[in-house]
């Protein structure tokens, strides 16, 4: 296996520490932490470059908050912007490449250009183009509350051999011992702790139908004693990593579309989830017609522009009628 050296001078240079504060403050230029790194930028930028030559930089203490997120309630771990926020997309900027170039084509989630849309559309073109007649859905248990950072350094799935970066992400890695939801090194790392998984079971398994959002999994196939026993050593390889699935849910594609990133797919059609549509009419009857676009690409990969074209209707007639009011 490939590793990659000399990547520290790069890390701590003032021009990618400087797109890593950018990449970070993405969306988030109203925050009091970014606008005074704004206003302090150069004092900033040095201070956390002379932390990462020194080896003087520690991770900052986290603070917690629960959200729901993917439907689920979850706690998330919250560093301060400066230092470590710039510092996390600093040490991605120069690793990032690399990282992704291990992974399998479908795997998906916190990766630039595989997202929700991409994985659905793959999934979709598959299901169309192949017409599985079975699809078995599996959902790793509390994945990053589950990944011991230890052992994941042990695994060592990060092809690096740069001393000085290794200090960094072990630095990082070890400020606790799971991967904590909010770090943008865990979502890296998450997809790298399954990557020698996801390529058993296309090489090895030679499962051709075989995509992953994080720790979503979804098999296609057309024996269903095959495909169970690809789930039991899928199974076992998993829990060598001190991981687990919930039960087995399993589609008859000719009778049931699988329920997956939001849609629901079958051979012949495309279906939004119910959860999605229902929170489209919500929206519609409260006028929020800021939320108008992103219902629009659902409704655009689901086929279902005149669902779409109803309830925009609704939307604008309704914030015209409160904003009256």
């Amino acid at each position: 296996m490939k590793k990659y050296g000399n990547l520290f001078e790069q890390l701590v240079s003032y021009d990618n520490l400087l797109l890593a504060h950018k990449k970070a403050s993405k969306g988030k230029s109203h925050y009091h932490e970014v606008k005074w790194v704004n206003n302090n930028l150069e004092y900033c930028l040095l201070k956390i470059q002379d932390l990462l030559i020194t080896k003087t930089f520690k991770t900052s203490e986290y603070t917690k908050a629960v959200a729901i997120k993917g439907g689920k309630l979850r706690t998330i771990h919250k560093l301060p912007y400066f230092p470590d926020r710039i510092v996390q997309h600093a040490l991605a900027n120069v690793c990032k490449e690399f990282w992704v170039k291990s992974m399998i084509r479908d795997t998906f989630q916190s990766i630039e250009g595989r997202g929700t849309t991409d994985c659905f559309k793959r999934v979709r073109d598959f299901v169309k183009n192949n017409k599985p007649i079975y699809a078995i859905k599996l959902d790793i248990v509390k994945f990053y509350p589950n990944v011991c950072t230890t052992k994941l350094i042990e695994e060592d799935p990060f092809k690096i051999k740069c001393k000085d970066t290794l200090w960094l992400l072990h630095e990082i890695l070890l400020s606790l011992p799971f991967l904590p939801l909010g770090n943008h090194i865990s979502q890296y790392s998450g997809n790298l702790k399954l990557t020698k998984m996801d390529w058993y079971i296309k090489q090895e398994l030679k499962v051709k139908g075989y995509f992953r959002y994080c720790d979503d999994l979804i098999l296609f196939g057309n024996d269903k004693k095959l495909l169970k026993t690809q789930v039991f050593i899928i199974t076992r390889i998993l829990k060598e990593l001190g991981l687990q699935i919930k039960p087995l849910e399993i589609y008859n594609l000719t009778k049931t579309p699988l329920d997956f990133v939001g849609m629901r797919v079958s051979h012949d059609k495309v279906l939004l989830r119910k959860k999605i549509k229902d929170n489209f009419v919500l929206s519609a009857k409260l006028g929020k017609t800021e939320a108008l676009p992103s219902y629009k690409g659902w409704c655009k990969h689901a086929n279902a522009k005149n669902l779409y074209y109803k309830y925009e209707k609704i939307t604008n007639e309704n914030a015209i009628r409160y904003k009256a009011a």
